[in-house]
C-alpha cells in the first residue's frame, strides 16, 4: 500500500496447519526445555496436529 509518494507499507500473513498420523516404529518424543540437560524423553507421546500463524509488517521510505 502506498499512502504517499516514497512510502510503502507491506503486510504478509501465513497460516499453516499440519495433521500427521503416528509413524510406524515410533518410540517417543524428545522435548527440549532449554538449558544444559534440558531434554526430556516421553515414551509414546505423539503430537501429530500443529498449526500456527506467521506475519511480517514492512515499512519502507525511499529517499
Amino acid at each position: 500500500w502506498n499512502p504517499v509518494t516514497n512510502l510503502n507499507f507491506d503486510l504478509e500473513l501465513m497460516y499453516q496447519s499440519t495433521n500427521q498420523t503416528k509413524p510406524s516404529g515410533f518410540l517417543g518424543t524428545v522435548y527440549n526445555v532449554g538449558g544444559v540437560g534440558g531434554a526430556v524423553f516421553a515414551p509414546g507421546a505423539w503430537e501429530g496436529n500443529s498449526s500456527g500463524f506467521a506475519g511480517r509488517l514492512r515499512i519502507t521510505r525511499y529517499f
